[in-house]
């Protein structure tokens, strides 16, 4: 990950909620970064993305920190898309086959036999 520019805050408040003494503050930055995304399986295969590839992030995150509370520590709170920003790209998926059981009724197969008097008798003959 590189930064392309110095992170930027953009927005800052605070907020009372309840009681006075409740006193909330956020903060949102703007980040543009330059950012590597590689996804491995437990056996080192490249699943998605690419270790060569970087792509320009511009990302705004909203920090939120309770004020009141003198050991408090800032959290992050939400990550806000612009509607101006293009959509994301579907992500891949991927799904696990299931093995099927055969029952043994679509294992038997039906015989027609004709008898020589011309009456057709059905047996049923199981598939091995």
């Amino acid at each position: 990950m590189k930064s392309l520019e110095p992170p930027r805050v953009v927005h800052a408040r605070c907020t009372e909620l309840i009681t006075k003494e409740n006193v909330f503050g956020q903060i949102t930055v703007r980040f543009h970064t330059q950012q590597i995304l590689a996804v491995y399986d437990r056996f080192g295969r490249l699943l998605h993305g690419s270790e060569i590839l970087a792509k320009d992030v511009l990302e705004y995150i909203v920090f939120e920190k309770h004020l009141s509370n003198e050991y408090g520590l800032w959290r992050l709170h939400e990550k806000i898309v612009p509607n101006w920003m293009p959509p994301k790209e579907p992500i891949a998926k991927t799904y696990r086959l299931v093995k099927e059981k055969v029952s043994e009724e679509s294992l038997e197969t039906k015989e027609v036999q004709t008898t020589p008097s011309g009456a057709q008798v059905e047996s049923q003959v199981a598939a091995v």
